[in-house]
């Protein structure tokens, strides 16, 4: 199984919803499962051993989010294509578009989404 656990902000920025991404996605490999963060924040391809997928989007300066939701989709559409994950589990807070077309680009390639 493949999970495809995709937040707006995730390593080398560190808070709660990268830590607890870190954690979970670290806990699904210890348990065989192939989790792998998608996330818009730039940052290195491999955190603690799990893989990152970095998209090719800009993020608004001061607030994190990506400035553009059409290209935040095609990024994800192609991420998701690319990936080819069992499941999409998109990471929500207040203000998390990443994580809410996440929810639109797994429904629209037929995969099951947990949001």
């Amino acid at each position: 199984m493949r999970v495809a656990l995709v937040t707006d902000w995730y390593h080398p920025r560190v808070g709660g919803i990268e830590s607890h991404v870190a954690a979970l996605a670290g806990q699904l490999r210890q348990r065989g499962v192939d989790a792998r963060v998608l996330t818009p924040w730039p940052g290195e391809d491999t955190v603690g051993g799990v893989p990152v997928r970095r998209l090719e989007v800009p993020v608004l300066p001061g607030l994190g989010v990506p400035g553009s939701i059409p290209r935040l989709a095609r990024a994800l559409l192609q991420a998701l294509q690319a990936e080819e994950p069992t499941v999409v589990h998109g990471h929500m807070s207040l203000g998390s578009p990443t994580s809410i077309v996440a929810g639109w680009a797994a429904d629209r390639l037929g995969l099951p989404g947990k949001k």
